[in-house]
């Protein structure tokens, strides 16, 4: 059975949680920085970007009202560039496809944004599937990386 998730928006009790999945090994291992995340440098990361009008994200709830995933959107100018993770335990779930969804949603109906972009590795599979189901499009421009664009209609 999958899990209904809501979003709300991330506040700064949300730093530390969204620092562990960040570290995540399997996070870790899908991002273009593979390091481990210092917290300190986690630390003043939250603050620019909670700091930053541009920057949009969201928590993912499940109905027990638990942190289930993190969607976060850089915007420049009517476009936006997506970033998703979901926790461990919530993973093969359906997760990843309602966080990019109902971000993606609530970008659109709350700013000018027209175009919402994700750049993704190429054996990624749990991330190109949850895009796809999203109604992305994937755009090939990479030998290491797929693009998956989607826009308003």
């Amino acid at each position: 059975m999958k899990l209904k998730v809501s979003i709300r928006p991330i506040r700064d009790e949300d730093r530390e949680q969204l620092w562990i999945l960040s570290n995540d090994l399997e996070v870790r291992s899908q991002s273009f920085c593979t390091n481990p995340i210092p917290w300190e440098v986690h630390c003043r990361w939250f603050a620019k970007h909670r700091a930053d009008p541009n920057w949009w994200a969201w928590v993912g709830m499940n109905e027990q009202n638990n942190p289930v995933g993190f969607v976060r959107f850089q915007i420049e100018r009517n476009c936006a560039e997506v970033s998703v993770n979901v926790s461990k335990e919530a993973r093969g779930q359906g997760i990843g496809k309602q966080l990019i969804s109902k971000g993606c949603a609530t970008l659109f109906s709350s700013t000018q944004v027209v175009e919402v972009a994700a750049k993704i590795k190429k054996d990624n599979f749990a991330s190109i599937s949850a895009f796809l189901a999203s109604g992305f499009c994937k755009v090939p421009v990479d030998e290491e990386y797929f693009y998956f664009v989607l826009k308003v209609v």
